[in-house]
């Protein structure tokens, strides 16, 4: 699922620091700027012309030099209960098909609506998919993800999920952690606030998307959208959302 993008050159200040798995992936068409990532004990630079798949299962750092800012075409994606497990880097110097695919989705951005570039998106997932850059989860865990992703509109107890794929909670939440990077309810929350990103950069109120996404107390929504996004949800919608 698309749930963020855009062509963008960021500011000097711009950094990404994800202390925790996110749990869905950044995409990034670069064209210039000087960016480094590190990832478990890796250093890579990142090079003009490239496609990269940051993790979803990894923490990672992303930083630049303040005086070569990035400048890329971004996507954020959920392709739950695939995973990510460190960072994809592609060359596209002769890969003309992904690089047509890419420009196509940097133009259609300013000039399209987000049906269009949806349809571009799942494009784009299904080549990945099909050339081995994701992981699937299999077996009952990834049963769970998609049952999890089925229903974001409530939270699950423990009990209802490790009932679900036939395991006791405290196996299941062993196992689950050890799959994914994650305790279960980690990763539903985390699921949660991304539907409600998705919802306030459409039309929804904080208080529909709370509602919506099974958050009962707005003041914990608040709470844990801002330790997420680093924004209030208020702020987040009222920027756009759009961030790489």
């Amino acid at each position: 699922m698309l749930t963020e993008y855009g062509n963008v050159k960021v500011g000097p200040e711009w950094i990404v620091n994800e202390l925790a798995p996110p749990l869905f992936t950044r995409v990034y068409y670069v064209c210039s700027g000087d960016v480094t990532c590190f990832c478990a004990g890796r250093t890579l630079k990142l090079k003009h012309g490239y496609l990269y798949l940051f993790p979803t299962a990894a923490s990672y750092r992303l930083v630049q030099n303040p005086d070569d800012t990035l400048d890329c075409t971004f996507l954020h994606l959920i392709i739950s209960p695939s995973l990510i497990p460190d960072v994809v880097e592609i060359d596209l110097t002769h890969n003309t098909l992904l690089r047509l695919l890419l420009l196509a989705f940097r133009e259609a951005v300013d000039k399209e609506g987000r049906t269009v570039l949806e349809s571009l998106s799942d494009s784009l997932q299904i080549y990945l998919k099909e050339h081995g850059c994701f992981t699937e989860v299999s077996g009952e865990i990834g049963k769970v993800m998609k049952e999890i992703s089925r229903c974001r509109n409530r939270m699950q107890s423990i009990e209802e999920l490790s009932a679900f794929c036939g395991y006791h909670p405290q196996y299941f939440i062993r196992k689950f952690r050890k799959e994914v990077g994650m305790t279960p309810h980690q990763y539903m929350l985390h699921l949660h606030l991304q539907e409600a990103a998705v919802m306030l950069r459409r039309t929804e109120t904080v208080a529909q998307a709370a509602a919506c996404t099974g958050f009962s107390d707005i003041k914990n929504f608040e709470k844990a959208f801002k330790g997420k996004y680093g924004m209030s949800p208020a702020k987040y919608k009222k920027t756009g959302g759009m961030f790489p």
